[in-house]
């Protein structure tokens, strides 16, 4: 039977029983910009936590690595954020102005959480897109990371359908191109340099946008060493490599 499921993993074989296995994860603390970017992925169905009858006042908010690095803007941070909530929470206890209303005043940076279901071939398209660190915010990434884990977990064969080692190819072609005149243009988003395993064409450290790989852009007082997001990264990914070794095994491989 894995063998069966394998071939059609791998299109070895017809995919169509892809579309018949059914997926729902919960994604909690998102942030408002993790929410519109995940919503784009227009094969996935997805049931979000209600705002309008619900009161926001003491959900939480999120601070990224960077700023948090950043004692200069994580203290304006926390006051922009503090004062945001506390105006909403004045506009709704004066019963003038409902919470409809209210909360538009609140930032991007609260947090909430979407229920998102997928079959498992489109379970798989997204876990190959947001992976890639290039492009992808980090908070992709590991969603990415974690939802592979978990289909591993249950469908051990998918780990045939999991590389997170490959190069990701749409950065590496759409990183600089001929443009007809000599030179070179990008038809991508350039924005750090190429990760190791995407170090494998010739650029120029000015084309993209910050000189530097993404890791590296870390706030203003970066300890240094690994980051946070590095850490869970690799954890992830670890015991994603357990779980596929352990497969391999029992397949005799």
């Amino acid at each position: 039977m894995s063998e069966n499921l394998e071939d059609v993993l791998n299109f070895r074989a017809l995919p169509t029983p892809m579309e018949c296995l059914g997926f729902t994860f919960k994604l909690s603390g998102l942030s408002f910009q993790e929410v519109t970017h995940i919503i784009r992925h227009r094969a996935g169905s997805f049931a979000a936590q209600c705002t309008g009858d619900r009161d926001l006042r003491h959900d939480d908010a999120v601070i990224p690595e960077a700023v948090q690095n950043s004692p200069e803007f994580a203290d304006r941070w926390r006051r922009l954020v503090r004062e945001s909530k506390q105006l909403y929470a004045d506009m709704t206890d004066s019963k003038a102005v409902s919470m409809m209303d209210a909360r538009m005043i609140l930032p991007k940076a609260m947090t909430s959480f979407y229920l998102m279901r997928l079959n498992l071939k489109d379970l798989l398209g997204f876990i190959n897109q947001r992976q890639d660190m290039q492009i992808q915010p980090a908070a992709d990434n590991l969603l990415a990371a974690y939802m592979a884990r978990e289909l591993i977990k249950v469908l051990p064969e998918a780990s045939t359908r999991v590389n997170f080692g490959k190069p990701d190819m749409h950065y590496v072609k759409t990183f600089r191109v001929p443009d007809g005149k000599g030179g070179h243009t990008s038809r991508g988003t350039n924005l750090y340099w190429p990760e190791p395993k995407n170090d494998i064409f010739e650029y120029h450290p000015n084309d993209s946008i910050y000189q530097a790989r993404r890791e590296d852009i870390n706030g203003t007082h970066n300890p240094g060493g690994d980051t946070v997001f590095t850490k869970l990264w690799e954890s992830a990914l670890s015991e994603i490599e357990t779980m596929t070794n352990d497969y391999n095994k029992k397949m005799g491989r």
